[in-house]
């Protein structure tokens, strides 16, 4: 006990003398860190996000105990490689760190993110429904809409994803090997969903009304398809919005309903 006292005490001093240990500050050779960490600096050309998301993402990822030093870094690494679509090699450079530390880092901070994902991605409540179904009705310009219901609400807001097939696999095939279709998740009584051409229309095990084939045949399958499509639309802006943030990063990713994009290429 005694000769660890006094190689504390020994640390201390030398502390004192030389200053922190070069992990407690930040690499002033990394441009990216410091930008980071000069408090002002404009983060989304690099990482896609601004400064205040950034540590909102930090504060919902990490634990108070979380070590200060890398809670920052390990976030700044996945955001920089997710919004790079760059190799593990060229992150490397970036951070000027080993490989290998890079590509446990995503892996680490993927996994968290993946345990946390239903803290935001979830399906509405009873009681946010009709607020959906009234956001697409509005959307629709028909009250033959009020009851559409989808997994990308009226404002965009992805509430269920299903992730892991090739964009070689046909959108009616991902979907019924979801989640959503084998375990009847989606939507409850009264509510259907919509989704575009790539799916059949469905009255079990869920309920899905795709838009009628073209050519029509009649004024009236027209004019389903043309307020079918305003609501649908929003989907394709979801799916934009994020596809500019992370373009270059390739995760296929399913997300329905209005339409599951298995051959989205970020």
């Amino acid at each position: 006990m005694r000769r660890i006292r006094m190689r504390r005490m020994a640390l201390v001093a030398l502390a004192r003398h030389y200053g922190p240990p070069l992990y407690c500050q930040v690499n002033k050779k990394v441009p990216l860190l410091t930008m980071y960490f000069d408090g002002h600096s404009d983060l989304r050309p690099d990482f896609r996000l601004n400064r205040d998301t950034i540590s909102g993402l930090i504060g919902q990822l990490w634990a108070t105990d979380h070590h200060d030093w890398a809670k920052h870094l390990d976030t700044l690494v996945f955001l920089f490689w997710l919004a790079s679509g760059t190799s593990y090699r060229v992150v490397a450079r970036a951070f000027d760190m080993p490989k290998a530390t890079v590509c446990d880092v995503v892996h680490r901070v993927a996994e968290t993110i993946l345990a946390l994902r239903r803290r935001v991605i979830n399906f509405p409540s009873l009681d946010g429904l009709a607020e959906v179904s009234a956001g697409f009705q509005k959307l629709g310009g028909s009250a033959a809409f009020r009851k559409f219901q989808a997994v990308c609400d009226h404002r965009g807001r992805f509430l269920d994803i299903f992730v892991g097939y090739p964009g070689s696999v046909h959108d009616s095939r991902v979907l019924k090997n979801s989640p959503l279709y084998t375990q009847h998740l989606y939507p409850p009584n009264g509510f259907i969903i919509i989704g575009d051409g790539g799916y059949p229309c469905l009255s079990q095990p869920i309920t899905l009304l795709p838009p009628y084939r073209e050519p029509v045949r009649s004024p009236v399958e027209a004019r389903y398809n043309r307020h079918h499509s305003r609501p649908r639309a929003v989907i394709e802006r979801a799916f934009g919005v994020l596809k500019s943030r992370f373009f270059s990063c390739f995760i296929p990713l399913s997300c329905f309903v209005l339409k599951s994009n298995s051959k989205l290429n970020m």
